[in-house]
């Protein structure tokens, strides 16, 4: 009897290890999903913790450009290690499984590529002024499907990376034609130790400025400070005036 219970029991073992969702592995799937939500995790830790700390805008920037390199390398290797993986337990149920996401989402994965391509080229950034069709604006957002333009008219344009594929899209100015003003802003109860160390993440935030290394910000008075800011039009520099007073009495 204990015999017959040990080879039921060892039976049954064999049958749940050997379980399969047709003929792959569920142990290959939670290895997969470990793997990827590690991946996930650090990464985001990666752009959420270490990289806005790492100093200037431009070390920044400079940063964010590699490790988006990197994620993107990272997947590619994932994806080709999950696919062998997956092909290795049942080409059959595998292939079918492709076939079937390619053509399910063949507009989201056609965004998806041609979107890692855009920002992989970095030609362009937040905020850039920009044109596309008819619309003139700024970058507004760049999303890993589309890209955000808020056009000189206020409204939010949403533009498929795969329709950038084919269209001319455009920044619209060299820095050499750029419109600069010298602002004064009051601190008001503010001090300057405080509001200074702030000033260059605020330009950089700001959706009407163009980001330039030149804001020469310096204190010249009590309550006082003056700094010089750049934007495509006249409009673009108030805009970004009143901004700036409104980040130093809100914050």
């Amino acid at each position: 009897m204990n015999w017959d219970l040990s080879n039921n029991w060892q039976a049954l073992n064999k049958q749940i290890s050997a379980y399969h969702f047709g003929e792959i592995s569920v142990n290959t799937v939670i290895g997969l999903m470990i793997i990827a939500a590690i991946l996930i995790g650090f990464f985001y830790v990666v752009r959420k913790y270490v990289v806005p700390y790492l100093g200037s805008r431009r070390a920044i920037r400079k940063t964010r450009v590699v490790i988006y390199r990197i994620e993107v390398l990272t997947w590619a290797v994932y994806t080709v290690f999950g696919l062998y993986q997956l092909l290795s337990d049942s080409i059959y149920i595998t292939s079918a499984i492709l076939v079937v996401v390619i053509l399910a989402g063949f507009n989201f994965w056609r965004d998806i590529f041609a979107g890692i391509a855009f920002r992989l080229e970095n030609k362009f950034k937040r905020y850039d002024p920009v044109r596309y069709d008819s619309y003139n604006g700024i970058i507004e957002e760049i999303n890993p499907r589309n890209i955000q333009i808020k056009t000189d008219k206020e409204e939010l344009v949403t533009v498929p990376f795969r329709k950038l594929s084919n269209a001319i899209f455009i920044k619209r100015q060299a820095k050499g034609k750029l419109h600069s003003a010298q602002l004064t802003l009051n601190l008001g109860a503010k001090s300057a130790d405080e509001i200074m160390p702030k000033l260059e993440h605020w330009i950089y935030e700001c959706p009407w400025a163009v980001d330039n290394d030149n804001t020469g910000a310096k204190v010249i008075g009590t309550g006082l400070i003056q700094l010089t800011v750049y934007a495509v039009d006249r409009e673009s520099i108030s805009k970004t005036e009143e901004y700036l007073r409104q980040r130093i009495h809100a914050n």
